[in-house]
């Protein structure tokens, strides 16, 4: 079920992009019929949308922030060797933090 927080229009490519605050997702509709043709999560907390029909992108800006875990850039190297190499991290990285979030999603299609 899609609880909407806003809807914006694109009339050149007909498409409604409605924002849903509650789990923070995008659906793509054909403004024509109402079928859904694409659903995108984004950031939490979303707050405004808009779309440049001439790129034919929708620009989604979310405000909600939060930690998510950062990545093991020595992920790739065996636990075997990593013991044997002290001067590696032992332990991946710790959560860093993500403030905010625009996504970029293409109407055209």
């Amino acid at each position: 079920m899609i609880a909407p927080l806003f809807l914006v229009l694109a009339p050149r490519t007909g498409r409604a992009i409605v924002v849903d605050d509650v789990t923070a997702r995008v659906s793509v509709l054909d403004a024509r019929s109402g079928a859904i043709l694409h659903t995108i999560h984004v950031g939490p907390e979303p707050v405004a949308a808009l779309v440049d029909e001439r790129a034919g992108h929708a620009l989604v800006i979310s405000l909600g922030g939060g930690t998510e875990q950062a990545p093991d850039p020595w992920a790739w190297v065996p636990s075997w060797l990593r013991r044997r190499l002290p001067v590696l991290p032992q332990r991946a990285p710790g959560p860093r933090t993500v403030p905010a979030s625009v996504t970029m999603i293409d109407v055209t299609r």
